[in-house]
């Protein structure tokens, strides 16, 4: 019997179209804030809430969605309006993208718990979206 490998080259176009649809978002979120995508970073990590950038630029949350489905639509032409505009909500809510948990044992060998990932749609970025 022959056994072919197991190929992963759909499941790497499918996260590297992934990551480069939120990484157009996130670009798209930064220019509606009138800053460059690593000002943002670095302000999100730094602590500063979503919120108040948006505050601080007269910007409102709907605004950012909008900006995020938009680059979304145009990252993936097959995404119609209404689904660009409910990943992009997921996006800002911290609802989409990676949901891995990491089972495992200690170092003593005892079950580890999973630790849940706060923001999953930020991950690519490190930073948390969350308002």
């Amino acid at each position: 019997m022959t056994v072919s490998p197991v190929t992963t080259s759909t499941t790497s176009t499918n996260t590297s179209v992934s990551r480069q649809r939120f990484s157009n978002a996130f670009d798209a979120i930064a220019n509606k804030l009138g800053m460059s995508k690593a000002e943002l970073v670095a302000k999100l990590q730094s602590g500063v809430k979503m919120k108040d950038l948006e505050a601080a630029k007269g910007v409102s949350k709907d605004d950012v969605i909008a900006a995020a489905a938009s680059a979304l639509q145009s990252s993936d032409p097959s995404l119609s309006a209404d689904a660009a505009k409910k990943l992009a909500t997921s996006f800002y809510d911290g609802k989409a993208g990676h949901r891995h948990h990491h089972h495992g044992h200690s170092a003593s060998g005892q079950p580890v718990a999973p630790t849940p990932v706060a923001n999953p749609g930020a991950q690519a970025s490190g930073v948390d979206f969350m308002s």
